[in-house]
């Protein structure tokens, strides 16, 4: 038996002592979306039922939501997870992402629920021609639904998406923190 089988028998075996030192107990849920462009990002969610035009819905020098009929306006998006049905309208949208990478204002990452070649165009010639990503991963519409319910996210190069129920700190690999040992329930 492996050592981080050992633990968890552990943590079993505890019982009751164990839950009465538990100090935080953080939920994952994974889900498996298509990258369009590969990275890594974090941060807390900003979801949006609404598509967003980036040329003029969004400020490319400071990151902010500009466009006054969007449910996001005045919403910082830098070292955000941007969570959209798609893009909207004008092709110029690729741009203002690149605008926005290059500047430091943009998304930790941007997670869609429909394909969007525009916006990917943006993050693809930010990583070709300046070697900066800004990960755009396609996640479909059951998954694009559940994250409206959730707080924070972080984006692995793979396509994976794990979601945190609750964070007052960002999600690791540690599930389970206590007042005297750590363990790590992913294993």
């Amino acid at each position: 038996s492996s050592p981080a089988s050992m633990r968890r028998a552990a943590v079993v075996r505890s019982g009751r002592a164990f839950a009465r030192r538990l100090l935080f107990v953080r939920y994952h849920i994974t889900f498996h979306g298509r990258p369009l462009i590969a990275g890594h990002g974090a941060g807390g969610l900003l979801h949006s039922d609404t598509t967003l035009s980036f040329w003029g819905g969004v400020d490319p020098v400071s990151g902010i939501v500009i466009d006054h009929q969007h449910p996001l306006r005045g919403q910082q998006l830098s070292g955000r997870v941007l969570v959209l049905p798609s893009g909207r309208g004008s092709s110029t949208s690729s741009q203002v992402i690149l605008a926005l990478i290059l500047g430091g204002k943009a998304p930790a990452a941007i997670l869609l629920r429909d394909t969007d070649p525009i916006l990917a165009l943006g993050a693809i010639v930010a990583e070709e021609m300046f070697g900066q990503s800004l990960p755009i991963v396609v996640v479909g519409s059951d998954a694009f639904a559940e994250l409206a319910r959730h707080p924070y996210a972080e984006v692995d190069p793979d396509g994976r998406v794990r979601v945190a129920a609750a964070a007052t700190a960002p999600p690791s690999r540690l599930d389970y923190v206590t007042e005297d040992a750590s363990v790590d329930a992913s294993t």
